[in-house]
Protein backbone atom coordinates (compact mmCIF):
# COMPACT_ATOMS: atom_id res chain seq x y z
CA UNK A 1 0.00 0.00 0.00
CA UNK A 2 1.02 3.65 -0.73
CA UNK A 3 0.54 6.68 1.78
CA UNK A 4 0.93 10.01 0.58
CA UNK A 5 3.05 12.73 2.14
CA UNK A 6 1.26 16.27 1.46
CA UNK A 7 3.85 19.13 2.38
CA UNK A 8 3.92 19.75 6.13
CA UNK A 9 2.95 16.23 7.04
CA UNK A 10 4.71 13.86 9.02
CA UNK A 11 3.64 10.15 8.18
CA UNK A 12 5.07 6.89 10.39
CA UNK A 13 4.59 3.44 9.20
CA UNK A 14 5.13 0.60 11.43
CA UNK A 15 3.76 -1.99 9.19
CA UNK A 16 5.77 -2.79 5.66
CA UNK A 17 4.33 0.02 3.69
CA UNK A 18 5.45 2.71 0.99
CA UNK A 19 4.86 6.57 1.80
CA UNK A 20 5.28 8.40 -1.26
CA UNK A 21 5.67 12.51 -2.24
CA UNK A 22 4.85 13.68 -5.73
CA UNK A 23 6.75 16.29 -7.23
CA UNK A 24 8.75 17.85 -4.76
CA UNK A 25 10.19 20.88 -5.70
CA UNK A 26 12.23 22.42 -2.86
CA UNK A 27 10.87 21.16 -0.56
CA UNK A 28 12.87 18.08 1.35
CA UNK A 29 11.57 14.79 2.05
CA UNK A 30 13.10 13.51 5.51
CA UNK A 31 12.69 10.14 5.58
CA UNK A 32 13.83 8.44 9.12
CA UNK A 33 13.84 5.11 10.09
CA UNK A 34 14.98 2.34 12.92
CA UNK A 35 15.61 -1.16 11.31
CA UNK A 36 15.79 -3.20 14.54
CA UNK A 37 12.24 -1.84 15.37
CA UNK A 38 11.03 -1.83 11.79
CA UNK A 39 9.92 1.69 11.54
CA UNK A 40 10.05 4.18 8.83
CA UNK A 41 8.21 7.69 9.06
CA UNK A 42 8.62 10.27 6.51
CA UNK A 43 8.62 14.53 6.56
CA UNK A 44 7.39 16.80 3.90
CA UNK A 45 9.23 19.80 4.73
CA UNK A 46 8.41 23.06 3.19
CA UNK A 47 10.32 25.96 4.38
CA UNK A 48 13.07 26.20 6.85
CA UNK A 49 11.64 28.18 9.78
CA UNK A 50 8.96 30.44 10.67
CA UNK A 51 9.51 33.99 9.90
CA UNK A 52 6.93 36.43 12.00
CA UNK A 53 4.57 34.18 12.37
CA UNK A 54 3.65 32.09 15.45
CA UNK A 55 3.93 28.54 15.10
CA UNK A 56 1.59 28.08 17.80
CA UNK A 57 -1.06 29.96 15.82
CA UNK A 58 -0.24 27.92 12.83
CA UNK A 59 -0.01 24.42 14.69
CA UNK A 60 -1.81 22.94 12.65
CA UNK A 61 0.94 23.37 9.53
CA UNK A 62 3.56 24.13 11.80
CA UNK A 63 5.24 20.66 10.98
CA UNK A 64 6.09 22.35 6.98
CA UNK A 65 8.99 23.94 8.74
CA UNK A 66 12.17 21.82 9.27
CA UNK A 67 12.92 23.38 12.76
CA UNK A 68 9.53 21.44 13.82
CA UNK A 69 9.23 18.74 10.95
CA UNK A 70 12.58 16.95 12.00
CA UNK A 71 11.48 16.48 15.61
CA UNK A 72 8.17 15.56 15.44
CA UNK A 73 9.03 13.40 13.18
CA UNK A 74 11.85 11.84 15.76
CA UNK A 75 9.33 11.82 18.51
CA UNK A 76 6.90 9.98 16.83
CA UNK A 77 9.03 7.49 15.43
CA UNK A 78 9.96 6.94 19.75
CA UNK A 79 6.49 7.04 20.15
CA UNK A 80 6.26 4.11 17.51
CA UNK A 81 8.91 2.32 19.28
CA UNK A 82 11.91 3.31 17.55
CA UNK A 83 15.12 3.90 19.57
CA UNK A 84 17.03 7.30 19.04
CA UNK A 85 20.08 5.77 19.58
CA UNK A 86 19.13 3.35 16.24
CA UNK A 87 17.42 6.15 14.22
CA UNK A 88 19.43 6.79 10.32
CA UNK A 89 17.85 9.40 8.06
CA UNK A 90 18.28 9.58 4.21
CA UNK A 91 17.14 13.29 2.42
CA UNK A 92 15.97 14.45 -0.67
CA UNK A 93 14.78 17.53 -2.27
CA UNK A 94 16.20 20.84 -2.15
CA UNK A 95 15.91 22.10 -5.82
CA UNK A 96 15.54 25.37 -7.40
CA UNK A 97 12.75 24.97 -9.36
CA UNK A 98 12.04 28.52 -10.18
CA UNK A 99 14.04 30.78 -11.65
CA UNK A 100 12.44 33.85 -10.81
CA UNK A 101 12.66 32.79 -6.84
CA UNK A 102 16.34 31.52 -7.59
CA UNK A 103 17.63 34.72 -5.28
CA UNK A 104 16.02 33.51 -2.35
CA UNK A 105 17.59 30.07 -2.24
CA UNK A 106 14.31 27.99 -0.83
CA UNK A 107 15.63 24.81 -1.60
CA UNK A 108 19.14 24.92 -0.43
CA UNK A 109 18.03 26.88 3.29
CA UNK A 110 15.86 23.78 3.32
CA UNK A 111 18.63 21.34 3.05
CA UNK A 112 20.57 23.00 5.29
CA UNK A 113 17.80 23.14 7.81
CA UNK A 114 17.17 20.05 7.76
CA UNK A 115 21.06 18.71 8.30
CA UNK A 116 21.10 21.06 11.03
CA UNK A 117 18.22 19.73 12.84
CA UNK A 118 19.27 15.96 11.93
CA UNK A 119 22.66 17.13 13.49
CA UNK A 120 21.29 18.73 16.69
CA UNK A 121 19.19 15.82 17.11
CA UNK A 122 22.35 13.41 16.66
CA UNK A 123 20.80 11.62 13.47
CA UNK A 124 23.27 11.05 10.82
CA UNK A 125 22.31 11.22 7.59
CA UNK A 126 23.31 7.98 5.78
CA UNK A 127 22.07 8.60 2.19
CA UNK A 128 21.20 12.12 0.57
CA UNK A 129 20.05 12.97 -3.11
CA UNK A 130 19.67 16.85 -2.89
CA UNK A 131 19.78 20.13 -4.59
CA UNK A 132 19.43 20.71 -8.61
CA UNK A 133 16.91 21.51 -10.76
CA UNK A 134 14.83 18.80 -10.75
CA UNK A 135 11.53 18.03 -9.09
CA UNK A 136 11.43 14.95 -7.67
CA UNK A 137 9.22 11.75 -6.98
CA UNK A 138 10.18 9.90 -3.98
CA UNK A 139 8.74 6.68 -2.45
CA UNK A 140 10.33 5.26 1.30
CA UNK A 141 10.07 2.06 1.15
CA UNK A 142 9.48 0.69 5.11
CA UNK A 143 10.31 -3.02 4.40
CA UNK A 144 13.53 -2.32 2.60
CA UNK A 145 14.42 1.40 4.33
CA UNK A 146 15.40 2.66 0.80
CA UNK A 147 14.08 5.68 -0.75
CA UNK A 148 12.98 5.52 -4.66
CA UNK A 149 13.86 9.00 -6.20
CA UNK A 150 12.60 9.54 -10.54
CA UNK A 151 13.06 12.69 -12.11
CA UNK A 152 12.83 13.41 -15.54
CA UNK A 153 15.93 12.46 -15.76
CA UNK A 154 17.18 9.73 -13.82
CA UNK A 155 15.55 7.00 -11.35
CA UNK A 156 17.80 6.43 -7.87
CA UNK A 157 17.28 4.55 -5.01
CA UNK A 158 19.61 5.20 -1.79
Amino acid sequence: MIEYVGIGDVKIAHNPEKLAIIGLGSCVCVAMYDESAGIGGVSHVMLPEPHGESVIEHAERACKYATVAVPVLMKKMIVKGAKKEHLKAKIAGGASIFRELDSLEIGDRNVAKVKEMLRKLDIGIVAEDTGGNLGRTVIFDTKSFKLHIKTKSYTKVI
